[in-house]
């Protein structure tokens, strides 16, 4: 239970099992340490985690409760891997750095969030992203390791913007 609101360290951080946030917490390694999520992250808070290192997602994010909001490194600095399927909030999802999928991955905001890539996205998965809010890819999709296939808003509610100049998958892609 991560229930203070702030971490900071100057190396790593790792949570290896189920997490539950219990404030608006901001998670910082000054030093480039990894930060990582071994298992399940849950609470109906915001996160905010910066490392110029690797920002690990190994198990689904507000599966049981959504989070508020999650934000990944504000700047272009480290890497996040989002490894457990599904990532849920009920506001924004904000990841600056560059990100890899290392599951088949649905990204979900049920109270019309931004979802925004800052960096690059790439990973031989699916992904799924529903928002009725913006969805936003700043930059390539699939330029280094093409994704399976890309689907946003099975639904007509929201939009994209697709601002990199190419996205890349090995199979379909559908924009709702």
């Amino acid at each position: 239970a991560i229930n203070g609101g702030v971490v900071n360290t100057t190396g790593a951080q790792s949570y290896g099992e189920a997490a539950t946030l219990g404030a608006a917490t901001t998670l910082t390694s000054t030093g480039s340490g990894a930060i990582t999520f071994g298992d399940t992250l849950n609470g109906a808070q915001t996160l905010v985690v910066n490392t110029s290192g690797v920002t690990t997602f190994s198990g689904a994010v507000g599966n049981t409760t959504a989070l508020s909001s999650l934000t990944t490194d504000a700047g272009t600095a480290g890497s996040v891997a989002i490894n457990g399927g599904a990532i849920t909030t009920t506001g924004a999802q904000s990841y600056g750095e560059a990100a890899t999928l290392g599951a088949a991955t649905t990204l979900t905001s049920t109270g019309a969030g931004a979802i925004t890539f800052g960096n690059t996205l790439n990973g031989a998965q699916t992904l799924a992203v529903n928002t009725s809010g913006v969805t936003t890819f700043t930059s390539t999709v699939g330029n280094s390791t093409a994704l399976t296939s890309l689907t946003t808003d099975a639904g007509t509610a929201g939009s994209v913007a697709i601002n990199g100049g190419a996205v890349t998958t090995t199979g379909a892609q559908s924009y709702g």
